[in-house]
C-alpha cells in the first residue's frame, strides 16, 4: 500500500513539475523572449539599427512591447523600449522607418491605435523620444486672419533646406566622384560646373530607400525630373553614380544588409537605366578565402561601382561590401558585354 502512494505521490509530483516548466516557458515566451524583426545599416556601414519584438502582445488587443538597439560594429552604443499600440498586433518591420544622419538615426514607428512616435538614438548613446503631433488643421491655423509677428516654420525650414542643397551642390562640384547628402540621403555627382545628377530619396521603410533621378544643366540652380524610378521599382541604399559624359552613367543600388548590390547603365543621360549582367557562368577560379570561407560563385554578389581604365570599364565583384578579394570582369565596349578577367586578393 505504501509503495502504491509514493507512486501516486512521485506522478502528482512529475504532473505538477511540468505544469511549473509549461507556465515558465510560456510566461519567457509572452512577456520577455526577444525576437529580432528587422534590422538597418547606416549607409557607411559603421552602424547597425536593430528591431526587436519582445513577448507577445497583450491579449486581446493591448499594445507590443519592442526595442530598439543601435550598435557600432559588435558594441551596443545606445537602447530605447517602446511599447507600439497596434489594434493587437505584432511588431513588424512595416512599423518603422529609419532615416540615418551624421551623428544620429531617427525612427519613426508607426500603429493603428497611436499617433506617429520619434525616437532619435545618437551615436554618443543618448537617446529622445516624442510623440509626434497629429497632423490635423485646427481652426485657428485655417483661419486666415491670422497674422504672423515672426516668419512661420515651414519657411524657415524651406530656407534651411535650399541653403543645405547650395552647400552640397557645391561639395558635389569640387569632388572627384559622387558625394552624398548625410541629412537625407540624396546622392549628388557633376561631371562639370554646369550638368550634375542627383538620386533623391522619396520614400523609405525598413532600412531600405527608393529613389527618383533628376538632372540640372546650370549648375544646380534648376533640376528636372527626368526618371521616376531608375532602379526598376527595387529598394536599397544608393551604392554610386558617376557618369562619364552627358549621356553615359551607371548606379548602384545596395540592398540594406550591405551584403548584395546591382549596378544599371543608362546611355541615354539617366533618362532610362537596364540592369547590368555579369557572365558569372564564366568564372573558373575564385579567390583564396572563399575556400576558408566555404564560399561558392553564387556567393559573390556584391557589384562594386566601376573603376574606369584607360578604355574599358572594370567591376570587381564580392561576398560584402568592403571585401578585398573578389571576381574581376572587364568590358571594352562601354558596358555593352563583359568578360571574366580572374580574381584579385589580399
Amino acid at each position: 500500500m505504501k509503495k502504491y502512494f509514493k507512486v501516486i505521490i512521485c506522478f502528482i509530483g512529475l504532473v505538477c513539475a511540468m505544469i511549473l516548466i509549461l507556465g515558465i516557458s510560456f510566461s519567457y515566451i509572452t512577456n520577455y523572449k526577444k525576437v529580432t524583426i528587422d534590422t538597418s545599416n547606416s549607409p557607411d556601414g559603421k552602424h547597425e539599427l536593430v528591431l526587436q519584438a519582445i513577448g507577445e502582445p497583450k491579449f486581446p488587443f493591448g499594445s507590443a512591447s519592442g526595442r530598439l538597439v543601435l550598435m557600432e560594429e559588435k558594441d551596443k552604443i545606445a537602447q530605447a523600449d517602446f511599447e507600439l499600440r497596434n489594434d493587437g498586433g505584432s511588431i513588424t518591420s512595416n512599423c518603422w522607418i529609419v532615416t540615418w544622419y551624421e551623428n544620429y538615426v531617427k525612427v519613426i514607428l508607426s500603429g493603428e491605435e497611436q499617433f506617429d512616435e520619434q525616437i532619435i538614438l545618437n551615436f554618443d548613446g543618448t537617446v529622445d523620444m516624442k510623440p509626434l503631433p497629429n497632423t490635423e488643421v485646427s481652426e485657428q491655423e485655417n483661419d486666415t486672419s491670422v497674422e504672423y509677428t515672426t516668419k512661420p516654420e515651414s519657411i524657415d525650414l524651406e530656407e534651411s533646406n535650399q541653403k543645405n542643397i547650395t552647400e552640397q551642390v557645391d561639395k558635389a562640384k569640387k569632388a572627384e566622384s559622387w558625394t552624398m547628402d548625410e541629412s537625407n540621403g540624396t546622392m549628388y555627382f557633376f561631371l562639370d560646373e554646369q550638368n550634375g545628377w542627383r538620386l533623391v530619396v522619396v520614400d523609405a521603410a525598413a532600412g531600405s530607400r527608393f529613389y527618383v533621378m533628376e538632372r540640372t544643366a546650370d549648375g544646380g540652380d534648376t533640376w528636372e525630373r527626368i526618371n521616376e524610378d531608375p532602379f526598376d521599382n527595387q529598394a536599397g541604399v544608393a551604392e554610386g553614380v558617376m557618369f562619364l559624359d552627358d549621356n553615359f552613367g551607371i548606379a548602384g543600388l545596395a540592398g540594406a544588409s550591405q551584403s548584395h548590390s546591382t549596378l544599371y547603365i543608362t546611355k541615354d543621360g539617366g533618362r532610362s537605366f537596364g540592369e547590368i549582367k555579369l557572365p558569372m557562368s564564366t568564372v573558373t577560379e575564385l579567390p583564396e578565402s572563399a575556400k576558408e570561407y566555404g564560399f561558392t560563385v553564387e556567393d559573390y554578389d556584391y557589384l562594386n561601382m566601376p573603376q574606369i581604365g584607360a578604355t574599358t570599364l572594370i567591376i570587381m565583384v564580392t561576398t560584402d561590401k568592403g571585401d578585398n578579394d573578389g571576381i574581376v570582369f572587364e568590358s571594352e565596349d562601354g558596358g555593352d558585354t563583359w568578360k571574366y578577367r580572374g580574381v584579385t586578393q589580399n
